[in-house]
């Protein structure tokens, strides 16, 4: 069972850093009042390549490992995200499949 997690996005030092940075309050309290929060254990994914994007995802603190999958089934890393970073937003606009994994570390 997952318990619910409270995070304010006013207060969220990694807003300063995203694509959220330039909010109104207004905008801010709309998406506040819309988010999910979720904890992810290390090693958890919080989306899998090739899945349909069920939304997008902004990282509040801790690292995420992004990762392809080559033909030979072999991972390679893509990069690293961290707070203020966002993920899953180019799969959940195009409404394609994501091209990349996410587990965080």
């Amino acid at each position: 069972m997952r318990k619910k997690i409270e995070l304010n996005c006013h207060a969220c030092s990694g807003r300063q850093k995203s694509i959220f940075c330039h909010l109104e309050k207004e905008n801010i309290d709309v998406l506040n009042t819309a988010k999910n929060a979720n904890i992810y254990k290390k090693g958890q994914n919080l989306f899998l390549e090739g899945n349909p994007p069920f939304g997008l995802y902004c990282v509040h603190n801790g690292k995420i490992k992004i990762t392809k999958a080559s033909s030979d089934g072999k991972e390679t890393i893509v990069r690293f995200a961290a707070s203020g970073d966002i993920l899953g937003h180019r799969s959940l606009f195009s409404e394609s499949a994501y091209t990349a994994s996410a587990t965080a570390l």
